[in-house]
């Protein structure tokens, strides 16, 4: 096992946990992974996978909790977004993350609630959305 005897590597770690991330410029890579994610879950939802579609919401909850942090200016612990969520996010944000957890028989609803708040949290923050792509967000399928 080969150690850091000249320091190099321990002064890579420091730099990198001191590197603070700028979540504003992380939003529009946030939302896009999140579609991304809300796109599977509604397809593999589509074909009978609900364990996987509820496995894939997971990913889902925490992108838009990270951009519902953005929206309400509460991003000291963007890395972790569930960390201290109850202190720090509004009443209306929490309500909204609730309602796409559940269980597996109402998994349409919480993927209804998780396509609402896609596209609210990306319209409040300004972010980019292609027209078609929430055109059939709001319809509730898409095809792979």
């Amino acid at each position: 096992m080969r150690r850091d005897e000249d320091g190099q590597l321990m002064g890579h770690l420091r730099a990198l946990a001191a590197r603070s991330p700028d979540p504003a410029a992380e939003a529009q890579a946030t939302l896009e992974r999140s579609v991304n994610w809300l796109v599977l879950g509604l397809n593999v939802l589509a074909r009978g996978e609900r364990l996987r579609a509820h496995e894939t919401l997971w990913w889902v909850e925490g992108g838009l909790l990270r951009l519902a942090r953005l929206r309400e200016g509460a991003t000291g612990h963007w890395g972790n977004a569930t960390r201290r969520a109850e202190q720090e996010l509004s009443p209306d944000a929490l309500a909204r993350f609730a309602a796409l957890t559940g269980p597996l028989d109402r998994l349409e609803r919480r993927y209804a609630a998780a396509i609402a708040w896609t596209l609210d949290l990306a319209a409040g923050l300004g972010l980019a959305l292609d027209d078609r792509l929430a055109q059939e967000l709001r319809r509730g399928r898409l095809d792979a």
